[in-house]
């Protein structure tokens, strides 16, 4: 069944635009006075001083913890993805990308390169940014995240929350969360705690954005809100938690924000 419900999300996220069956976009809310772009624009620059581990980018500007792609260029124009990387350091107008394996399209059907990273390269920053999905804790409050920011086309958590009611996971962890958004195309997290809006990269798992937007009056539901109900541990899982407990705390816990804010 997990992989019956991978398979339909990941279909939809290459073809949300025709299909907006469990692909949530407010791209229709672009001339709304209160929708407004997640985050700004930041361009494209050249990576230099490369290892196999790190590499280096000649600007300060790009928030700790954003996450993108390297991409080398050949003579005859093609161009091909060599890695991940993520900022872990900024200092004197540059900063240090951490490298990893390429695998968002991991698939052993698929022809790989084996060309890694290297001086010249290009550091294309927030990757699918615009793919994401909303941890909030009533209707009222996923509501507002969705109609407050266009371009973002926000993958319905009724999926997450299927996953977890499959897995008998009523408490998602941080393992949970980048699994997920991995297998589904995700780079991004909007997650409402108390009076802010953050978002996570889900690569680095770094909260890369804030926002003012205060939860909304109305029932909590836990773990976050969907339309998926009785997310429950498994009868035999006797050490693990009945839910998450206070949503607030729980998830300014999992994503390392204070919970005062």
């Amino acid at each position: 069944m997990r992989v019956v419900f991978l398979l339909f999300v990941f279909v939809n996220v290459l073809f949300g635009e025709e299909n907006n069956i469990s692909i949530e976009t407010n791209e229709t809310n672009q001339t709304t006075p209160t929708s407004k772009p997640a985050i700004g624009a930041i361009g494209s620059t050249k990576i230099f001083d490369t290892d196999k581990l790190h590499t280096y980018i000649g600007t300060s500007a790009i928030p700790k913890g954003t996450s993108g792609v390297i991409i080398h260029s050949y003579a005859n124009g093609d161009k091909v993805i060599v890695a991940n990387a993520s900022v872990v350091s900024a200092t004197d107008g540059k900063s240090k990308l951490q490298l990893q394996k390429f695998e968002i399209l991991k698939n052993n059907s698929v022809a790989t390169t084996k060309k890694v990273a290297a001086d010249g390269d290009i550091f294309v920053p927030r990757h699918l940014y615009n793919n994401a999905i909303i941890i909030a804790p009533n209707m009222q409050t996923h509501k507002l995240i969705k109609e407050s920011f266009f371009g973002v086309h926000f993958l319905t958590s009724d999926l997450f929350a299927s996953i977890l009611k499959i897995d008998d996971n009523p408490t998602p962890t941080k393992e949970d969360m980048k699994q997920f958004c991995k297998d589904n195309l995700i780079s991004t997290i909007y997650v409402n705690i108390k009076n802010s809006l953050y978002i996570v990269d889900t690569n680095s798992f770094i909260v890369v954005a804030k926002h003012n937007i205060k939860k909304q009056s109305g029932d909590v539901i836990v773990p976050f809100y969907s339309l998926v109900e009785d997310i429950n541990k498994g009868m035999f899982d006797w050490f693990s938690e009945d839910d998450i407990g206070d949503y607030d705390s729980y998830y300014a816990r999992l994503f390392g924000v204070r919970s005062a804010d």
